[in-house]
């Protein structure tokens, strides 16, 4: 592979790296994965146009404009692969929560929320009784970081999707196919429950919190992650779905990303403040632990860093 910039030659790679992702589909073995370094000359500020071409074929593989500057460059201990990598972001704050991230990471990119919920997971629960003993299931995973860790070593780990046109417990794409607000899982069945960035987009938060509730052993958890709205004391609820199906939204319509609909996105449902906690413990009996970090250490750093961790006692 060849990197071109402004129609320049710059940089060469080979793509010879293993991704669980291209594997799964159907892509070859998976080795069709490359990284190539840019000059960090090229990370001014300035605006350039990027192009991948295979080499001697003169196929372009695509082109993309970017611009970024990355003023923060660090060393840390990621949680996640426990290595210690360089991690960059274009600040150290604002902009975290999305970019920065280790340009050596062997886990396709793990992201700030990652981290921060494998920092708490596994000091909560050692690595290899995670790994040996305990049934993790997982809501909408994306093929990278924690996510893809915990298939590859953790030996009753579950990932489940949502796919609302199929049969519930059904598996779709390798998927176990579950709705939070109605999951199809027996009474004390699952020891760790993880999802990350998904409670936003539920219509019944509290109904899907005490599903989790009920499918979790006594002294089991759950740990996830969702944006909490920085001075907003009260939770409020911005998109309903209506008797007849139909759904209302409160203002103006906001998506994020879906690892199992990356086209459409997945609509945000409500914003939550500082009362979630409270919300949490009153319709469940969830002890409700909340962690913010500004961590160098652990490249976990910014806004919206909130990991909740709920324990059934």
């Amino acid at each position: 592979m060849v990197v071109l910039i402004d129609e320049e030659p710059v940089a060469e790679g080979v793509a010879d790296r293993f991704r669980e992702d291209l594997l799964d589909a159907g892509i070859g073995d998976g080795k069709h994965a490359f990284a190539i370094d840019i000059p960090e000359k090229f990370a001014d500020g300035k605006e350039y146009e990027i192009k991948v071409v295979i080499k001697n074929l003169e196929k372009e593989l695509g082109s993309v404009k970017f611009s970024k500057r990355y003023e923060v460059i660090f060393f840390a201990n990621c949680p996640i692969c426990e290595r210690r990598v360089k991690f960059i972001s274009t600040d150290d704050y604002y902009s975290c929560r999305d970019v920065l991230f280790s340009p050596d990471c062997p886990l396709n990119r793990c992201v700030t929320r990652e981290r921060a919920v494998a920092y708490v997971l596994f000091r909560e629960i050692p690595k290899q009784k995670l790994f040996e003993e305990k049934i993790i299931y997982e809501q909408s995973p994306a093929l990278r970081g924690l996510s893809l860790l915990l298939k590859k070593h953790a030996k009753h780990y579950h990932a489940c999707g949502y796919y609302p046109d199929r049969n519930f417990g059904e598996y779709v794409n390798g998927l176990r196919n579950e709705n939070l607000e109605e999951l199809t899982l027996p009474d004390e069945s699952v020891d760790v429950w993880i999802h990350l960035d998904v409670l936003e987009h539920v219509f019944d938060p509290i109904r899907a919190i005490r599903e989790i509730y009920r499918t979790l052993k006594k002294g089991g958890i759950c740990i996830f992650t969702t944006p909490t709205q920085p001075g907003l004391l009260e939770s409020k609820q911005v998109a309903l779905k209506m008797p007849d199906g139909t759904v209302k939204i409160i203002g103006n319509p906001e998506y994020h990303g879906n690892p199992q609909n990356p086209k459409q996105g997945s609509l945000v449902t409500w914003k939550y403040g500082y009362d979630l906690p409270y919300l949490i413990q009153s319709a469940t009996g969830f002890d409700v632990e909340v962690f913010r970090f500004q961590s160098f250490e652990i490249a976990v750093c910014g806004l919206y860093t909130e990991v909740y961790l709920c324990r059934k006692r």
